[in-house]
């Protein structure tokens, strides 16, 4: 900016000195032809008078006109430049907006895949139940080969239910830097609170009792010979065991992977969870859009809730 100011100024020096220059000799020819016609001699005559007149009033018009001109162009960039900062405003305005959007976009979805993932365990709990009860049949029946099918699709159901605990975890951390990031970037909307709160997490502690119940079957089938020696067939091969190698590594493992998954889902909801409530409701107000969607997560979250601790019940009584 400073070289442009120092170069349009030097240019309107320059055409002030052309624009003396050329009417100074127009005024030198006028003077000489004067000076023919009246007879005057050159020294005093007018043509030095009317060559210094012209060389001064074209330097000053051409100044002036240049000047006028470099003003205009002044002006004109003055304008160009507060209009670029205008859009570089408007532009980072809009960046903020869409960059707030985004982390609050982060925030809601990790609510709503923890709530898919939530819904799915009662289910899964179900599942591992009825293959639970189908291998107690099998087992009385002496059925080897179906009682150890029963027993891997029980751990497996055990094995997705482990997986979602794992993945909802996950999702509250995510869900607490969402939230983080947004109220560090200004944002005043108050976001959702993670839907899976501490009554919630301890209610997954429903696996515990069929994990239990199936393990006693398995024991008891390993005490049996023929039963026994199928396991021994059957315990490394590669059977379709969500978040396991094999059957043996599910029946040595499960009860304490389902463990360190629930107790350590209870103190991320304790404390991540906490913390970042609180500050999502420092952060500003609720829409009543919004509150509708709470209350649809937390009354799906509730409904689920319900369901594991009535399969708790169940699986009691196998």
């Amino acid at each position: 900016m400073a070289n442009t100011k120092a170069g349009s100024v030097a240019f309107t020096l320059w055409m002030a000195i052309v624009c003396g220059f050329w009417l100074g000799i127009a005024g030198l020819v006028v003077g000489i032809v004067l000076d023919i016609f009246t007879g005057i001699h050159f020294l005093g005559s007018s043509s030095f008078n009317l060559m210094i007149a012209g060389a001064i009033v074209g330097a000053i018009g051409g100044g002036l006109i240049f000047g006028i001109e470099a003003a205009a162009g002044h002006a004109k960039e003055a304008n160009a430049e507060r209009e670029r900062e205008v859009r570089a405003r408007e532009e980072g305005e809009r960046s903020r907006r869409d960059q707030l959007n985004g982390t609050a976009a982060q925030a809601r979805n990790a609510c709503n895949e923890a709530v898919q993932a939530f819904e799915q365990l009662p289910a899964d709990l179900s599942n591992a139940r009825g293959w639970s009860a189908e291998a107690r049949q099998h087992f009385s029946q002496h059925a080897y080969s179906p009682f150890w099918q029963s027993v891997e699709h029980a751990y497996d159901c055990l094995g997705h239910y482990n997986q979602r605990l794992t993945r909802i975890a996950q999702l509250l951390r995510q869900h607490a830097e969402a939230v983080r990031s947004y109220i560090r970037q200004g944002g005043t909307e108050r976001l959702p609170a993670f839907p899976v709160q501490l009554d919630a997490a301890n209610a997954t502690q429903a696996a515990e009792t069929i994990t239990r119940t199936l393990n006693k079957i398995v024991y008891e089938a390993q005490r049996d010979a023929v039963f026994a020696q199928i396991w021994e067939q059957r315990r490394t091969t590669s059977a379709v065991i969500a978040g396991f190698a094999n059957l043996e590594s599910a029946v040595s493992r499960m009860s304490s992977s389902l463990n360190s998954s629930i107790n350590s889902l209870a103190a991320e909801v304790r404390g991540v969870g906490a913390e970042v409530s609180q500050a999502s409701t420092r952060a500003g107000l609720h829409g009543n859009a919004q509150l509708d969607a709470q209350k649809e997560l937390t009354a799906k979250v509730d409904k689920a809730v319900y369901y594991l601790r009535e399969e708790e019940k169940r699986a009691l009584r196998l």
